[in-house]
């Protein structure tokens, strides 16, 4: 009998840690968004605090894994809201990796009012379901739509955009 044993190290592959914020009042309210689903105790309220809770940790399982991408991002609220974004943002840059990437998963809806500390991220996902304003109604539970074309021609960093498929704009 032949026995194949590999030994894997993690730096084979593309790590990412996502770090959250939670608990504000949302912009927008997706009615499929994840975190209508979580135990609101699972995920303690963050946004008004800095540094953040367990960042020390954060910044050692970065550094333990040598992961070289972090993305912020919210399960239900924005990241844009975080009152103290460009501070993360600093002691991030200051206490991970000099290659770290780090980027932020938006809807965009407070890019251009917050352009100076948005473009301090290496990339941008937003989230935009709909560029039909009806849609985007049905899907986010507001009319108000982030101006793409306007934060395109004011913004420093690539911006990819998802889509979640709805019932609402399969079709589109």
């Amino acid at each position: 009998t032949t026995y194949l044993s590999t030994t894997l190290s993690l730096a084979q592959f593309h790590l990412f840690i996502l770090f959250h914020l939670s608990h504000c009042p949302p912009l927008i309210r997706c009615y499929f968004c994840i975190g209508h689903q979580l135990d609101p105790d699972l995920s303690p309220t963050n946004l008004r605090e800095f540094p953040p809770k367990n960042i020390d940790g954060f910044i050692s399982k970065m550094r333990e894994t040598s992961t070289t991408k972090v993305i912020l991002t919210g399960t239900t609220t924005d990241p844009l809201l975080y009152k103290y974004g460009v501070e993360l943002h600093n002691l991030l840059r200051d206490k991970l990796l000099t290659n770290t990437h780090v980027s932020i998963h938006t809807n965009g809806l407070l890019a251009l009012k917050k352009i100076n500390q948005f473009n301090l991220y290496d990339s941008c996902t937003m989230s935009i379901n709909s560029f039909d304003p009806a849609t985007f109604k049905k899907i986010h539970g507001t009319k108000e739509m982030p101006d793409l074309a306007a934060i395109l021609q004011v913004s420093n960093v690539p911006i990819k955009l998802s889509c979640i498929l709805t019932e609402y704009n399969f079709e589109q």
